[in-house]
């Protein structure tokens, strides 16, 4: 896998035992993310939907899912 060209590999991620999935770019680093660390996982748990039958936030239509799914997380 080349990551600079964007990945979506939801087996790689436990989506086979319904973990939750999202796609994320940011510029923090560990040192700007690990003093709130635990807020962080806690807020995660609360908003990232999993297991079956779970829904998010964001809504995409076939065209922009099929846009995402080939061209990756910087096709959005």
């Amino acid at each position: 896998m080349d990551s600079r060209s964007g990945v979506i590999s939801p087996g790689g991620i436990g989506f086979d035992i319904n973990c939750g999935m999202r796609l994320v770019t940011t510029s923090l680093t560990i040192s700007d993310v690990q003093p709130r660390l635990e807020e962080l996982v806690n807020r995660l748990y609360q908003s990232v939907p999993s297991g079956v039958g779970s829904t998010g936030s964001l809504e995409l239509d076939e065209r922009h899912f099929r846009n995402l799914a080939e061209r990756g997380p910087r096709a959005h």
